[in-house]
């Protein structure tokens, strides 16, 4: 068992920085660039998200993903230092045609509507205008 391996992970969504990037990519941070979101525990986002989003919801945290309630938190970047995706759609790809595959699919007007929700839901407002085809480095 080695090092994980980066793989390519397309998404359709947000991207809400972190980590990584050494920042967040929404509105509501501090100035020293923290989340100022009051769900927000120890730097863990994801854990905090769906922490966050049973709360709300009371549904079970086995039901915090796409094909469920139509959008995750996907993490990506650094094996030990995250950024995050807010998606609708989202593949770990290892080749240009799946990867086309994912990209090229018809839009589904329910993931807009899916995002803007999670959106509501956690209290963000991303600096990017919309939602939008991303592709990263993920270490699965």
């Amino acid at each position: 068992m080695g090092a994980p391996q980066p793989t390519r992970l397309v998404a359709y969504g947000y991207d809400l920085g972190g980590l990584t990037s050494r920042q967040w990519y929404v509105r509501e941070v501090d100035e020293q660039g923290c989340l100022t979101v009051p769900w927000m525990q120890d730097n863990d986002f994801q854990w905090s998200a769906h922490n966050h989003w049973q709360k709300v919801t009371g549904l079970n945290p086995d039901e915090f993903r796409i094909e469920r309630i139509g959008f995750d938190v996907i993490h990506h970047g650094e094996w030990d230092e995250e950024d995050v995706i807010l998606a609708a759609v989202a593949e770990y790809v290892t080749d240009d045609r799946t990867f086309h595959e994912v990209r090229d699919q018809p839009y589904n007007p329910a993931w807009d509507q899916a995002l803007a929700e999670a959106l509501r839901l956690f209290g963000l407002t991303p600096l990017q205008p919309k939602p939008a085809w991303l592709e990263r480095i993920a270490y699965t």
